[in-house]
């Protein structure tokens, strides 16, 4: 897969439409979510720990969360030396839609869990469905942030005055995709015991593997061909025996080993490992599979009509450093991994395990021997300067020498 291209995002007047709006939307989001979050836990906690009545508790999250928001928000504009009087109604214009919405989210969705509020601090349910609520809260709140950015309201406002602060994005967006993560596993298991996984966990792994491949792969190659007249399979490069020609080759092997390894569980050819057959680790890949999901399809989206399984040598396509290529220079391999790892632990067998080593080593020959030399060819300084800044999988690591 050609899997580092991007469009640069430049500073300046905030858009209105399109990707670059979807960014600043997706960044106001997470700086609402950093106040309304730490705001939510310590009226969560607090409200527990004095024992509060379950609605006691909602109210007093409710308030620290609009508290804490405001106070993000309106810190850097008074450290600035603007008074208090012009920063209050700033504050008030730029956070309270979004937090509203994310209050109500997330919330509803802390009452829906059976247990979760009466669940004491101690206990992971609390915290599980603490992280996953949060996380759906800041998703409902993006297209409302969006839409009020467009109209020059809500964190436009505070984009007039040109002082920002709180931690990046880049940080909150990690913690939430953790939390996510985290918060995911716990709440899988406690709707499933060890007898459900043992019973329907290689099928639930082919029913995961299935919704992968229908999304990241046929759906996206559909709508590449109905957007471009091209679906984007460039085949496998290189002349057979060649490590181009192995790194397409293992990759289709570990798509098969991969969906080898839960028929193999069903049919009861082969079991789990036993250093791996607990709640907790299979919970946790299904978690992983999920999170890594939703990180492939917001890598295509994001990288558009540039998508490409395989490589063209003839054909061109833009340079990406923008999103989630900003992180790293293959987010969409970087979401398959995880996802893999996820269906292997869901169903922790050998076979499970020698598919996910089989795509770890086909991506890194493709990554290493194909993409980056082709990507250097194409884009030459602009594709050097940017891999010698951001990471090859993960953020930092793998960076080459300008």
């Amino acid at each position: 897969m050609n899997d580092a291209h991007a469009h640069d995002h430049h500073h300046g007047p905030l858009p209105t439409s399109g990707r670059a709006l979807d960014g600043v939307a997706f960044s106001a989001t997470l700086h609402c979510l950093t106040g309304c979050a730490i705001g939510e836990i310590v009226g969560m906690v607090v409200g527990t720990a004095i024992g509060l009545s379950n609605w006691g508790t909602v109210g007093l999250a409710v308030a620290f969360a609009f508290l804490f928001g405001y106070t993000l928000t309106s810190w850097p504009l008074l450290r600035a030396g603007l008074a208090f009087g012009a920063v209050a109604p700033i504050a008030l214009a730029t956070d309270t839609v979004s937090i509203a919405t994310m209050e109500v989210v997330d919330n509803a969705f802390i009452v829906l869990i059976p247990g979760a509020l009466a669940a004491g601090l101690s206990d992971l349910l609390f915290w599980g469905t603490l992280a996953v609520s949060l996380v759906i809260a800041g998703v409902a709140a993006f297209p409302v942030n969006r839409k009020l950015i467009a109209r020059g309201q809500g964190h436009a406002v505070l984009h007039k005055t040109g002082i920002h602060g709180g931690p990046s994005p880049r940080t909150v967006g990690t913690i939430a995709a953790v939390a996510g993560t985290f918060g995911t596993a716990v709440l899988v298991a406690e709707v499933l015991d060890q007898g459900d996984f043992d019973r329907a966990g290689g099928w639930l792994a082919l029913g995961l593997y299935t919704l992968y491949l229908a999304l990241a792969v046929a759906f996206r190659a559909w709508l590449q061909l109905r957007r471009t007249g091209d679906s984007g399979f460039k085949g496998v490069s290189g002349r057979p025996g060649s490590l181009e020609w192995v790194a397409g080759v293992l990759f289709i092997l570990a798509i098969g080993i991969g969906v080898a390894a839960p028929i193999l569980d069903v049919t009861d050819v082969m079991d789990p490992r036993e250093a791996l057959n607990s709640v907790g680790v299979r919970a946790t890949g299904v978690a992983l599979f999920l999170a890594g999901l939703i990180g492939t399809l917001y890598a295509q989206i994001a990288m558009g009509e540039s998508w490409r399984i395989g490589v063209d040598e003839e054909e061109h396509t833009e340079l990406v450093t923008s999103g989630p290529f900003a992180l790293v220079r293959n987010p969409i391999f970087a979401g398959m991994l995880p996802a893999s790892l996820g269906l292997a632990l869901l169903v922790p067998n050998t076979v499970a395990l020698l598919g996910l080593a089989t795509l770890v080593v086909a991506l890194e020959i493709q990554v290493r021997i194909v993409e980056e030399p082709y990507l250097l060819r194409r884009h030459g300084d602009a594709y050097r300067q940017y891999a010698a800044r951001v990471g090859r999988f993960v953020p930092g690591l793998g960076r080459l020498h300008a």
